[in-house]
């Protein structure tokens, strides 16, 4: 992540003399990151559900489909 930021910032700097500007300051967000994935409200809660439902109805039918030989 740290390089692909970085080459972003570089090609923003490349292009300064278009009147780009690259960030003056990064913040770090961890800690904010780290609380919004403790607390999940209601409507959170109930799209996760949705996409584990989801996600276990797919794999079933992958389950079902495979045989051998298949790749």
């Amino acid at each position: 992540f740290d390089r692909h930021l970085m080459d972003w910032i570089n090609v923003i700097r490349s292009k300064a003399h278009l009147g780009a500007q690259p960030p003056k300051e990064f913040v770090a967000l961890d800690h904010l990151l780290h609380d919004m994935r403790l607390y999940k409200s209601a409507a959170e809660i109930k799209v996760m559900r949705s996409a584990a439902d989801i996600s276990a109805r797919a794999h079933v039918r992958a389950m079902q489909a495979c045989r051998a030989g298949l790749h």
